[in-house]
């Protein structure tokens, strides 16, 4: 018995999912969707994490330039090519975004460390020059520390809270991080940075310790630079 056309190219259109499904590695995430192409339904793969990695990498730039409260999830999504709807399908709302981008800047801060430096000798100079330039080209200071002044703040208002699952992951890379940080305090101790790096340095590496410990918020200066001096 011969299968009219559309239930044949239904049947293959079945066959391609199922092989699709079935071939993907588990490690790897997909979203599946539909998209009209001449007229007839072919399926899309859209990489998930990659999309979301670019709505955060444009989620950073929105929240550097018109602050968190006056950024609308419309504003991010339309910088990302991305219909309000859709966005809904990688973030839940505006606080998820800001979370995910403060957890990505906190992880570009321990990469560009991590890559930089030597695990099996004491951070030099030029090392932390090096890290210092690096982060500079990456996210830029001033960007850096509007987002984790902004969200200080939120903090210290009662306005913002982190997901428990968020504090663990900057909790445990502030902790792998230890040892740098100690070598940088060092170095700024004995003068061997510029006074912009020293304040630079103060900023990015205090603030995170008060994100993980919001008691120190009522004891410590709104200015963190003399954390590294503890």
């Amino acid at each position: 018995m011969r299968l009219p056309q559309r239930s044949r190219n239904d049947f293959k259109y079945s066959l391609f999912i199922l092989c699709l499904l079935t071939s993907v590695s588990k490690k790897t995430t997909l979203l599946l969707t539909l998209v009209s192409e001449k007229g007839g339904n072919m399926p899309k793969i859209i990489n998930f994490a990659k999309v979301q990695k670019e709505l955060i990498q444009n989620a950073f730039q929105v929240f550097v330039e018109k602050g968190y409260y006056q950024t609308k999830l419309s504003d991010i999504a339309q910088r990302s090519n991305l219909k309000r709807t859709t966005f809904y399908s990688y973030f839940k709302n505006k606080d998820a975004v800001f979370e995910e981008t403060l957890l990505y800047l906190i992880a570009i801060i321990n990469e560009t460390i991590l890559d930089s430096s030597d695990s099996r000798s004491i951070l030099s100079v030029e090392q932390a020059k090096v890290i210092h330039q690096s982060i500079e080209q990456k996210i830029g200071f001033k960007k850096l520390f509007r987002i984790f002044m902004e969200f200080w703040l939120m903090v210290t208002r009662g306005e913002f809270t982190l997901s428990p699952e968020a504090h663990k992951k900057i909790q445990t890379t502030i902790e792998g991080l230890r040892p740098y940080i100690k070598g940088i305090k060092n170095i700024v101790k004995n003068g061997g940075l510029s006074q912009i790096e020293s304040l630079h340095y103060s900023f990015m590496l205090a603030l995170p310790e008060k994100i993980i410990s919001p008691e120190k918020i009522a004891s410590d200066p709104v200015f963190p630079h003399l954390a590294l001096y503890d």
